[in-house]
C-alpha cells in the first residue's frame, strides 16, 4: 500500500474540515456568553484541524501514483473517521450543554460529528434554541456536517468510478457504481457538474426557505439537512415549528422540503444526464420508477388509514384536521422516512398500527443508488425480488435460463450473490446491534432515564433502525426524542451503525482484516 498517498488525501480532508469551521465564523457574533465560547471554540479547533492536516500534508509530500484498490479503500474510510474526530472539537471546545444541567462530553460529541456527517441526522441535544446552550455558530456547523456528508459520497462514487479497474471494482463492492449510463473518461469535469447541481439545490432550496419567511441561518440549516437527506433542524420541535407559528407560509415550507427530500433522494447522475439533453434518461431508470411509485403508494395507504381513524385530529382538542394539512402530513412525514432524511412534523408515533408499520418498513428501503439518501437502496430490493421471482420460476421450469436485470444492466450470478450478501449483512448488524444496545440498556435503566418511553424493545429496535439505516430518530422512541438518555458504549455502538450503513458495510468491515494493512496485494 502506498501509505504517503493515503496521508496526502488525509490532509486534504483535514484541511476542508478546517475550512467548513471557518464558515460557520459569521454566524457567532452575537452578544450572548453562549456565541463567544462558541467562537473560541471554533478558532481552536480551525487551529488543531490546520495542525493535523499539516502534518499529514508533511508525511505525504513525495507521494506519487495513483490510488488503487487498497489505497481508495483506506482513503474513504479513514477520511470517515478523521472527519468524525475533527468534528467533535467544535462541540467539545465551545462547552456545548447536551441538556440544562449536562455538558457534551467525548461520547456526545462523536454521536453528534457521525450523525453529521453520515448524514443520520439523530441527535443528543435537547435545547436547540437556547443561544447560551447551543451558540448558532455551533449549529450551523452542525448543519454544514451534513452537507460535507451528502456531497463527500458522490464524490467519491465519482471519482472511484473511473477507468481504473481497481476503483471500478471498489464501486462494483459498495453497489453504488449500477446507478445510470455514465460518460466515459472526464471524471474530473463529471465531479464539478455533480457538486454545482448539488449545490445549486442547497442554495434553490435556502433562497425558497427566505422567501417563506425563515431567517437566513434556519433557511441554510435546513436546505443542508433536506438535500443531503441529513434531517438536522435549528428547532427542538423540529419542521413542525413552522406549522405551529403563523409567521411562516407553512405549507410553501413543508411542500418544498417535502419535494427537494425526494430530489436529494434521486440518483445525481440521472440531474447529469437531464441538463445535457437527454431527460428520457430519467423515466427509463427502473430504480426511480419504482422509487417514486412505492413513496406514492405508501402516502396512499399511509392517508386512507389515518383518516378512517382519526390520526390526523388535534390531539389536544380532538378537532379533525383538514384534509389539504393531512396529506401535508402524511406526503411530508413519509418522504422524509423513506428518503431517510428524518425530519418530523407533528407526532406520528401515535398514528394507527397499519401507518406506524409502514412508516418503519421504508426505513429498510431508502432512495436510490447515487444519491444522498442512505439505508438499503431501491436498486437491491429490485434485484432481490427478480432473483426470488426466477427462483419461483425455475421450480416448475428447471431449465430455463432467465437473467436478472436492473436498470438495464445484467446483474450476473456474482452480482446476484453480492446484493444478496449485502442485504444479509446489513440485517445480521441490525439483529446484532439490537440484542448489544439490550444488554448495555437494561429496561429499569432506560426507564429511570427517559420516564417517556413506554416499550423498552421496541424503542430500540427503533433506534437502531434508525441510526444504521440514516434516518435519525423514529417511531416508538418518540418523533422529536433524542438519543441523550443512552449510556456512553451505546452511544459508541450507535456511531458504529451510523458509519457502517453510510459506507456500506463491506468497505468499512474490509479495513479490520489484518490481510488489508499488509503492503503486498
Amino acid at each position: 500500500m502506498n501509505d504517503r498517498l493515503v496521508f496526502r488525501h488525509l490532509g486534504a480532508v483535514a484541511f476542508l474540515v478546517a475550512l467548513g469551521m471557518l464558515l460557520c465564523l459569521p454566524f457567532g457574533c452575537g452578544e450572548a456568553p453562549g456565541e463567544r465560547s462558541g467562537l473560541t471554540g471554533l478558532w481552536i479547533s480551525i487551529g488543531i484541524s490546520l495542525a493535523v492536516s499539516g502534518i499529514l500534508w508533511f508525511i505525504g509530500r513525495y507521494s506519487t501514483g495513483e490510488l488503487f484498490h487498497k489505497e481508495a479503500i483506506a482513503v474513504v474510510v479513514l477520511s470517515w473517521f478523521l472527519v468524525a474526530f475533527l468534528g467533535t472539537l467544535p462541540y467539545l471546545l465551545s462547552g456545548v450543554s447536551r441538556s440544562p444541567d449536562v455538558k457534551m462530553n467525548f461520547a456526545d460529541a462523536m454521536f453528534e460529528s457521525v450523525a453529521g456527517f453520515t448524514t443520520t441526522g439523530s441527535t443528543v441535544l435537547s435545547e436547540l434554541e437556547d443561544t447560551n446552550l447551543v451558540p448558532r455558530s455551533i449549529i450551523f456547523w452542525r448543519s454544514l456536517t451534513q452537507f460535507y456528508g451528502g456531497i463527500g459520497i458522490l464524490v467519491l462514487l465519482v471519482v472511484l468510478g473511473g477507468k481504473n479497474t481497481h476503483r471500478k471494482n471498489l464501486a462494483n463492492t459498495e453497489m453504488s457504481n449500477i446507478i445510470a449510463e455514465r460518460p466515459q473518461g472526464q471524471i474530473k469535469k463529471t465531479v464539478g457538474v455533480l457538486f454545482a447541481i448539488y449545490l445549486f439545490l442547497n442554495l434553490l432550496l435556502a433562497l425558497i426557505l427566505l422567501l417563506a419567511g425563515v431567517p437566513m441561518l434556519d433557511a441554510f440549516c435546513h436546505a443542508f439537512g433536506t438535500v443531503a437527506t441529513g434531517g438536522f433542524s435549528t428547532y427542538n420541535a423540529g419542521v413542525g415549528h413552522f406549522t405551529a407559528n403563523t409567521e411562516f407560509h407553512a405549507p410553501l415550507i413543508e411542500w418544498s422540503l417535502t419535494v427537494f427530500c425526494l430530489l436529494g433522494a434521486t440518483n445525481f447522475m440521472l440531474f447529469y444526464w437531464c441538463i445535457h439533453g437527454r431527460p428520457g434518461v430519467l423515466f427509463r431508470n427502473e430504480e426511480w420508477r419504482v422509487f417514486l411509485g412505492l413513496y406514492l403508494v405508501v402516502c396512499l395507504l399511509i392517508l386512507a388509514g389515518g383518516l378512517s381513524c382519526g390520526d390526523f385530529n388535534v390531539q389536544e382538542t380532538g378537532e379533525k384536521a383538514s384534509l389539504e394539512l393531512s396529506v401535508r402530513y402524511v406526503f411530508f412525514n413519509t418522504a422524509s422516512l423513506i428518503t431517510t432524511t428524518g425530519y418530523c412534523m407533528g407526532d406520528f408515533s401515535r398514528w394507527n398500527g397499519l401507518s406506524r408499520f409502514l412508516l418503519f418498513a421504508v426505513l429498510f428501503v431508502g432512495g436510490c443508488a447515487g444519491s444522498t439518501a442512505g439505508s438499503m437502496k431501491v436498486i437491491r430490493h429490485i434485484v432481490c425480488w427478480k432473483m426470488i421471482r426466477k427462483a419461483i420460476e425455475a421450480t416448475y421450469r428447471p431449465n430455463i435460463v432467465r437473467p436478472v436485470f436492473a436498470n438495464a444492466v445484467e446483474f450476473d450470478q456474482e452480482r446476484q450473490t453480492r446484493v444478496l450478501l449485502y442485504v444479509v449483512t446489513y440485517l445480521f448488524f441490525f439483529v446484532f446491534a439490537t440484542i448489544a444496545i439490550l444488554m448495555i440498556e437494561p429496561a429499569n435503566q432506560q426507564a429511570e432515564r427517559n420516564p417517556g418511553l413506554e416499550n423498552h424493545v421496541n424503542g430500540v429496535i427503533h433506534c437502531v433502525a434508525a441510526t444504521l439505516s440514516g434516518v435519525g430518530v423514529h417511531g416508538a422512541s418518540g418523533a422529536n426524542s433524542n438519543f441523550g438518555a443512552y449510556s456512553d458504549l451505546s452511544k459508541y455502538v450507535f456511531c458504529g451503525m451510523m458509519l457502517l450503513g453510510r459506507l456500506e458495510i463491506f468497505v468499512l468491515l474490509a479495513v479490520l482484516f489484518p490481510d488489508f494493512w499488509r503492503r503486498s496485494f
